[in-house]
């Protein structure tokens, strides 16, 4: 947390130089201070979340910038671990659904086929755990050490957001109970329906 610090201050620094050149001030003077911060402009942003006032920057807003410069461990440890964890889980189902079909013996064992089905829920929490792991562990930074995240989000209301999130989840609600209700269907008339409703098919 200690290496922050630096950086803070002379992102400040550089926050405030280009405050300067943007009023138009572009004197030699000037623009080789900014060019000499310039390369932490993005501490300086960061900065900006926890001191409205960044001509006067207390110690207190300088530990707030540092803590905040520092992602949280736990979250993307887990998020990690229940990726690969699905993905492991995943895996095995394959193999072991790959081994009962060679053998020609998977509609003899109905523990498999419901583990078949049950496993169907992972792809997504693998999916979202680890979008929430690159999400969540880039933490602050969006452009990492340039462009915070809190800088760089857009202007929707959260009503806004909420509504997107909602129509999202709702699509992807009614894709798994169509998909789910297709593989149960199909489940149930198993092989040799599909068998004659080829044949029907090629008849016809």
């Amino acid at each position: 947390m200690d290496d922050a610090l630096p950086r803070l201050k002379r992102g400040r620094e550089a926050w405030l130089l280009m405050q300067e050149i943007a009023q138009g001030n572009r004197s030699p003077q000037v623009l080789n201070a900014f060019h000499a911060v310039e390369g932490d402009l993005g501490y300086g942003i960061l900065l900006a979340k926890y001191a409205p006032d960044m001509n006067h920057v207390t110690p207190e807003q300088y530990r707030a910038a540092q803590r905040g410069a520092i992602p949280q461990v736990a979250p993307v440890f887990w998020s990690f671990r229940i990726m690969v964890g699905c993905g492991s889980l995943l895996l095995v189902v394959m193999l072991i659904a790959l081994i009962q079909t060679l053998r020609m013996r998977i509609d003899q064992h109905r523990w498999v086929l419901r583990m078949t089905l049950w496993s169907l829920p992972l792809p997504w929490i693998a999916i979202e755990a680890g979008w929430f792991m690159t999400e969540f562990g880039r933490q602050p930074w969006a452009i990492q050490d340039i462009l915070p995240t809190w800088y760089a989000h857009s202007a929707l209301t959260p009503g806004q957001l909420a509504f997107s999130m909602g129509l999202i989840l709702g699509l992807y609600t009614l894709f798994l109970i169509a998909e789910v209700y297709l593989m149960q269907k199909y489940a149930r008339l198993g092989p040799s329906a599909m068998q004659h409703q080829q044949q029907a098919q090629q008849q016809g």
